[in-house]
């Protein structure tokens, strides 16, 4: 099997995260075939409850993930927000989805990543543009302009890949995603 990822799964909550991360894979400039990218944003398919679906879908994208994996190398990316919640909990939401139609915990092996923003993606995105941030204050109404999308994702993936390190605006669950961050590219 090659080691180049022919199939990148990315299971969202909506086109925000979605556009985020399809910025930063471009950023990679991967130098094989760039990885055929198919969303699965879960606001076009449920109404509200966008995390909760994001939840219930996990466990059965990660074990078709793992099933593929025989045939060619496939990526799980998995981008839930935290909300209220701390990224450790979410994390516990996802193992207990799995634990719950009793399948393998997430394991190193696995071919995926997890990004999870505390409060939301907006916090992240925020703290790139180098606008005073928390991740207690709700940033859903702030929408950022494609440039600020394609700068937040130039900007992670320099602290992913520690050139510069991240700076005093980096969020902690941001620090916290960008070994995941780098499993990408």
């Amino acid at each position: 099997m090659s080691e180049r990822v022919s199939e990148t799964i990315l299971l969202c909550e909506g086109r925000l995260q979605a556009s985020l991360v399809r910025l930063y894979i471009e950023r990679c400039r991967l130098k094989t075939k760039k990885p055929c990218l198919n969303p699965i944003i879960a606001s076009e398919r449920v109404r509200g409850g966008n995390v909760g679906w994001v939840i219930r879908e996990f466990p059965r994208q990660l074990d078709a993930c793992r099933k593929r994996q025989t045939r060619a190398k496939t990526l799980l990316i998995v981008v839930v927000d935290a909300d209220a919640l701390g990224v450790d909990e979410r994390h516990r939401d996802l193992q207990s989805a799995l634990q719950g139609e009793k399948l393998e915990p997430i394991a190193l092996s696995d071919p995926i990543v997890v990004l999870i923003p505390k409060r939301q993606v907006e916090t992240w995105i925020r703290a790139t543009t180098g606008q005073p941030t928390n991740e207690t204050d709700d940033y859903k109404s702030d929408q950022p302009g494609k440039d600020e999308l394609r700068a937040a994702a130039q900007l992670i993936h320099g602290w992913a890949h520690d050139t510069p390190k991240p700076d005093h605006n980096c969020v902690s669950s941001l620090h916290m995603a960008l070994p995941e961050w780098r499993k990408i590219g």
